[in-house]
């Protein structure tokens, strides 16, 4: 009922009678948008367990697990992350094992809760500021058509207002992390090669997971087709910021295409690729803009769950993003 009740709340906003006085639909729009944000809010809230729900359940489930298999090593490993847990409640990156592998992979589960939620959160933000931009401009042009230019210029100085805050221009040096040395891995860059030729395009088996996103640029963006809509990190000049496509079952992965953000100052010349089975390529001179697209044709194949693709150099320090990725593969 909750969730019908927010659509018919959502659908009132974009179809509010023109009927009304003038001077109260700013008002009201203004107060219907707070009054959702607000809903999203709560439905968002970490619940009384903690954002990461039954993580502790699940830890003592797969010590039991490996009792049973006589993994001295890997009790003694999950032992150690119940304990770690407990301080810290929560699942940094620096916490992630590389062994046993059933922790690992139970620890990049849990880890990404509080990362899906909060892009869902953003998502349904963005959803909303849409439509009450949409409603912003209505209310102008009514405005416009009455002659009541001051009312207009009111609505016309909220739109600008939401408009600085979703998009922020601001200039930032590029903050330097140390990126974890993995396999080299070799790589081609000729493109139409035998082996990319016997493979079918997989992206979109895959589910998609990102660091974080701006509210207008989500991550779908990347696998719809357009080129000229985009995911961005909503952290300007961070070399953290990932994407990643991970698959239901391991699949033997021939190559990559990259198309680089369409915005001209948001360019990544430098991006690595790194997937499950520990192998990192590094992809340099990507083309600026979404109208060229950089191919690699991998010159063996790599057998993974997950490829993960992280900036190495951002251009004049600014956000880092994807126009398009096509992973070849099997």
């Amino acid at each position: 009922m909750r969730i019908v009740a927010t659509i018919l709340i959502v659908y009132a906003l974009c179809t509010v009678a023109y009927a009304e006085q003038p001077s109260t639909e700013l008002t009201n729009a203004q107060n219907m948008y707070k009054e959702l944000l607000q809903k999203i809010d709560t439905k968002f809230r970490p619940p009384p367990e903690g954002m990461y729900g039954k993580y502790p359940d699940a830890l003592d489930a797969l010590k039991s697990q490996l009792q049973s298999k006589a993994d001295l090593d890997g009790i003694l490993a999950v032992t150690k992350e119940i304990d770690r847990f407990k301080l810290a409640q929560n699942i940094p990156d620096d916490a992630i094992v590389q062994t046993p592998p059933e922790l690992r992979n139970l620890q990049q589960k849990y880890a990404e809760i509080p990362l899906r939620i909060e892009n869902q959160k953003k998502a349904e933000v963005a959803d909303l500021t849409k439509r009450y931009l949409d409603r912003l401009k209505q209310i102008q042009d009514i405005y416009t058509r009455a002659g009541n230019l001051d009312k207009a210029l009111e609505v016309k100085s909220e739109i600008d207002s939401l408009l600085s805050n979703i998009e922020p221009i601001q200039l930032e040096k590029p903050q330097t992390q140390p990126i974890t040395p993995y396999n080299n891995h070799p790589a081609s860059n000729n493109v139409g090669g035998n082996l990319l030729g016997e493979s079918k395009d997989i992206t979109q088996e895959a589910e998609i997971s990102v660091s974080d996103f701006h509210p207008l640029c989500p991550a779908n963006n990347v696998v719809d087709g357009n080129q000229d809509s985009k995911w961005r990190s909503d952290k300007r000049g961070s070399t953290s910021a990932w994407f990643q496509l991970t698959w239901k079952s391991p699949r033997t992965l021939t190559g990559i295409t990259l198309r680089d953000s369409k915005h001209p100052t948001e360019w990544t010349p430098e991006m690595a690729l790194e997937f499950s089975d520990g192998t990192r390529i590094e992809i340099k001179d990507v083309p600026r803009g979404s109208d060229a697209e950089k191919v690699i044709n991998f010159e063996k194949p790599i057998k993974a769950t997950w490829l993960k693709i992280t900036p190495i150099r951002l251009s004049r320090g600014y956000y880092f993003g994807l126009s398009e990725v096509k992973v070849m593969g099997k």
